[in-house]
């Protein structure tokens, strides 16, 4: 019996080298190691059948899968219980079963979990007394001045007791308040916030 796990060959150590039984545990193990991606099958027996312990034998039987995982099962058959005082028999009986155990054990795994990766997405939440981030507009040339734009140039103006049609005209060069593009209009909009309103 081999006890080292080292990658598995086909060799089970058959009790008769041309028993048939022998020959289906090799083939059965053959084809759960290519099913369930077994890399080693090692097996031992602690424990050899003799008279003085009542023909008791156990064996082990291991299993490594490719992520190098180990799962281990022991069999114990009393062959003076069950009135079997046939050392192959019995040896060969407690190995098929510690072998189909320790592969039932592995046939039973739940599924790997799926992992995605994804990018780590940025918090949302800002701690109390952190700067706040300004949100950047980009105002174009090419845009037409939104109606929010143009409402809050006539309520600055007002606020500041100033004539926006007036406002825009000296100070966009003649340009007409209805006319004027998005970056323009961001233009006013700043020239208004540094227009110092005096209170009588």
């Amino acid at each position: 019996m081999s006890s080292n796990y080292d990658d598995f060959s086909g060799d089970v150590s058959p009790v008769s080298n041309d028993s048939s039984a022998d020959s289906k545990l090799t083939d059965f193990i053959l084809r759960k190691a290519q099913e369930l991606k077994i890399r080693k099958v090692g097996q031992d027996m602690p424990m050899a059948p003799t008279e003085r312990n009542g023909f008791t034998v156990v064996t082990k039987t291991t299993v490594v899968l490719d992520d190098q995982r180990e799962f281990t099962k022991l069999n114990c058959i009393c062959g003076q219980k069950r009135g079997i005082q046939d050392i192959e028999m019995l040896v060969y009986e407690s190995l098929a079963r510690s072998t189909a155990q320790a592969i039932g054990l592995v046939e039973h795994l739940p599924a790997a979990p799926t992992v995605v990766e994804t990018p780590p997405v940025a918090s949302r939440f800002v701690p109390v007394g952190a700067p706040q981030e300004q949100k950047v507009y980009n105002h174009r040339r090419d845009k037409p001045m939104s109606p929010k734009q143009l409402k809050t140039i006539r309520d600055m103006a007002k606020q500041k007791l100033l004539h926006p049609e007036t406002f825009v005209s000296d100070n966009m060069s003649s340009r007409e308040l209805s006319k004027l593009n998005s970056a323009e209009a961001n233009e006013v909009i700043q020239a208004l916030m540094k227009v110092r309103t005096f209170k009588n």
